[in-house]
């Protein structure tokens, strides 16, 4: 025999949620097209933010010359350097995102 009765009973109870999950998993095509516009709105937004990430590592808004100065401090030097260490890595998030969701 294969198994106990309470063993079959739960396998075709197994079974049946197995196949009412199958037949709910398919989407209706408004449903899937509403999905699409939540995930482009979610890249428009990261990629956004990426590029502020990335272009605040570059100083490319920045035109002062606060770096070159003779007054700049080695404490000042450590700052700007961890804070450059967490852009990387929110840039490094924010390019993950946007690759999970394309």
């Amino acid at each position: 025999m294969r198994g106990t009765t309470a063993e079959r009973i739960r396998n075709k109870q197994e079974n049946a949620n197995i196949k009412d999950m199958e037949e709910k998993l398919r989407y209706s095509d408004e449903e899937l097209e509403e999905f699409r516009k939540i995930i482009l709105e979610k890249l428009k937004v990261a990629r956004h933010d990426y590029n502020v990430l990335i272009d605040q590592l570059n100083n490319r808004n920045n035109n002062g010359v606060d770096d070159t100065m003779p007054t700049y401090h080695v404490l000042e030097e450590g700052s700007e350097t961890q804070s450059k260490e967490a852009l990387i890595s929110m840039a490094a998030r924010a390019q993950k995102f946007i690759q999970g969701l394309e």
